[in-house]
């Protein structure tokens, strides 16, 4: 069964109609991670693949930055402490524009190796 399936069935609620069992749903994302293995280049290239090579990709990403507040002010005047909220939901956002524009070293370095005229 494809992630896509099972998140289908997660979202369904699988045997139990609506009512999804978040536990499937982390035991399936703990099994897609490949632990202390995920470099850079693998992490940039995972982002860049999920959030910018198709539109629903692109929507998803535009709805995490709009909830990350990166189109609006963080600062609540007179409540640092909204301020200080604002900020962390900010950074998650930050992160992943990071991951997605900063290609890693390791991928520079090979694009340079990389003989053009070999086929």
């Amino acid at each position: 069964m494809s992630v896509i399936d099972r998140m289908k069935t997660w979202l369904s609620g699988g045997a139990k109609i609506g009512r999804p069992d978040p536990e499937v749903l982390f035991a399936d994302l703990g099994r897609a991670h490949t632990g202390t293995g995920y470099g850079d280049l693998e992490r940039y290239q995972d982002f860049r693949a999920v959030f910018l090579s198709d539109k629903r990709g692109k929507r998803v990403l535009y709805e995490i930055l709009t909830w990350a507040r990166l189109f609006q002010p963080a600062y609540v005047p007179g409540d640092a402490y909204a301020t200080h909220y604002r900020d962390g939901e900010r950074n998650i956002g930050l992160k992943i524009l990071a991951v997605i524009n900063a290609e890693p070293a390791e991928a520079a370095e090979a694009a340079e190796t990389e003989d053009p005229t070999e086929e």
